[in-house]
């Protein structure tokens, strides 16, 4: 993935015995994968990774390590982690970074909303902001075409560093305490790529050029008639709204709406029917996104949820024109040790920052009784 940054560890040079147990682990952690992808039966890679290894290693083994199985021998599982060969090689480094991006994925909500994204050489961008839209001149046969240029304004973003310690201690590494290690990296990749959502819903709330006034909000269903409208809106200012963003309150809402039930029939052919609220992809021809991580005062003053007076409940723009991510370093992993404190310490950070472009390609869907 080109966003992503790895930084180089330092390497030491390893003997023929250490540089088996990379191997060993690195194909150990491929199985591990496939296993968590759901791709186990059937998969073929996994039988090729499985037949290269060692014969004590057969595939009974492997499934004792990667067992859930407490009271499961874990083959090496304590000299894999701890050998220097792991420690004085990049494999490790790949690892961690795989689970940080692993933790950030089911958070990856501006990143995957299609926003306009500008690779950033310094602390600082100015970003130049067409006009909206306007019609060509009518030029008379023979007639000079007008010079006619935008009238350009801006948006300036200054970066800002976000980051994660967790702290790993020797202890958790020498006791084979590895779904523990993990869930730590895990957290860290979410917890960065959830700050960029929250900043983005913050900037795009306050600076919303649009507003719904429908009113009704207790009324269930009603959220579907606020989204027309903030299409709407937008549409009038000359933008084509392609995105929503909006909290689980509002998901609840729409699913209440009786026009988005969509008819299910889980008993198969000649089954009586149910009906469930499921909500098309996409939605009133626009893709949508879930994320209840906004601020309590997202707009300046209310909060993002949707079940009371003046909430932001959803954001629907149009996401090139809309909002913008400035990205001078995306995720990256450094390692540090702590021998004082026998502590392992990776850091996960990210240098961004998010503002809103356009303000009119931007409406705020608000509650209202």
């Amino acid at each position: 993935m080109k966003e992503i940054n790895i930084e180089p560890m330092q390497h030491r040079s390893v003997n023929a015995g250490q540089d088996r147990h990379v191997r060993l682990l690195a194909q150990l952690l491929e199985i591990a994968r496939i296993d968590h992808a759901g791709e186990r039966l059937g998969s073929k890679r996994r039988r090729d990774i499985i037949r290269r290894l060692p014969v004590e290693m057969g595939a009974s083994k492997v499934d004792d390590f990667m067992s859930d199985d407490p009271t499961a021998p874990r083959y090496q599982a304590r000299e894999l982690l701890l050998t220097d060969a792991i420690e004085s090689t990049s494999i490790i480094q790949e690892e961690v970074m795989r689970t940080v991006v692993a933790g950030a994925e089911k958070f990856k909500v501006i990143r995957d909303a299609g926003v306009a994204w500008y690779p950033c050489k310094s602390n600082a961008l100015r970003v130049p902001l067409g006009e909206t839209e306007r019609n060509a001149d009518v030029v008379p046969e023979g007639a000079e075409i007008p010079d006619r240029t935008q009238d350009y304004g801006y948006r300036d973003f200054t970066i800002v560093k976000y980051g994660v310690k967790p702290r790993i201690s020797f202890e958790m590494i020498e006791d084979g305490l590895v779904d523990v290690v993990a869930e730590e990296i895990y957290y860290a990749g979410a917890a960065v790529e959830n700050r960029l959502n929250y900043d983005a819903l913050t900037a795009l709330a306050t600076n919303a050029g649009n507003v719904t006034t429908i009113t009704g909000g207790a009324t269930p269903g009603t959220a579907l008639s606020v989204l027309r409208q903030a299409k709407k809106l937008n549409k009038n200012d000359g933008f084509f709204s392609d995105t929503i963003i909006m909290h689980s309150d509002f998901e609840a809402d729409l699913m209440a709406n009786t026009v988005l039930q969509t008819p299910y029939y889980a008993g198969g052919p000649g089954a009586s029917g149910t009906i469930q609220g499921v909500l098309p992809t996409p939605l009133l021809g626009m893709r949508w996104f879930v994320t209840d991580n906004g601020s309590s005062t997202v707009d300046g003053s209310y909060p993002w949820e949707y079940n009371s007076n003046t909430d932001t409940g959803a954001i629907v723009l149009e996401a090139k024109r809309g909002c913008g991510v400035a990205m001078r370093r995306d995720r990256t992993v450094n390692r540090i040790d702590d021998i004082v404190r026998e502590l392992h310490t990776i850091t996960v950070t990210m240098r961004c920052d998010v503002n809103y472009l356009h303000a009119n390609a931007v409406a705020r869907c608000k509650w209202l009784t």
